[in-house]
């Protein structure tokens, strides 16, 4: 399998974004609609992981201030566990270093968390509750050459 990753650019691109989303956070972990669509979405940077024309995952990250925040990491079922999230997750620390950012925050699913400091997230805080799904805060700071 070819992956390529590359910025979600087209309207036919979101939409193969917005579907995987559905499909992984609504349909698979319950998250009601109304909320996995929200009003970052149009502010963020969304990228995808494909094979041709099919998208197999993608992320979003939104800027604000000195911060950039990762969220909607999703990967079709069929294919997790073959380093498509960590590649994902690589690509939209790339973008905010690349643009200066100083840190990187995202709410970890408590699952998940593993996940995240094998790449060098560190867990900010208390256990929470969002989408009626136990997370963390997770922070990793960037190095500014």
């Amino acid at each position: 399998m070819k992956l390529t990753i590359k910025k979600a650019e087209t309207e036919e691109e979101l939409n193969k974004v917005y579907q995987l989303r559905e499909q992984v956070f609504v349909k698979e972990q319950g998250v009601p609609q109304e909320i996995e669509r929200d009003s970052a979405d149009i502010k963020a940077v969304h990228i995808i992981a494909g094979n041709g024309d099919q998208v197999l995952g993608c992320g979003r990250i939104v800027f604000d201030q000195d911060t950039g925040k990762i969220g909607r990491l999703a990967v079709a079922k069929e294919y997790r566990r073959q380093g498509i999230g960590r590649a994902l997750c690589r690509e939209l620390m790339n973008i905010a270093h690349r643009k200066g950012y100083k840190q990187i925050i995202l709410h970890a699913q408590v699952g998940s968390r593993g996940f995240y400091e094998k790449l060098g997230f560190q867990s900010s805080g208390y256990i929470f509750e969002e989408a009626g799904i136990r997370h963390i805060k997770m922070i990793y700071k960037l190095k500014q050459e």
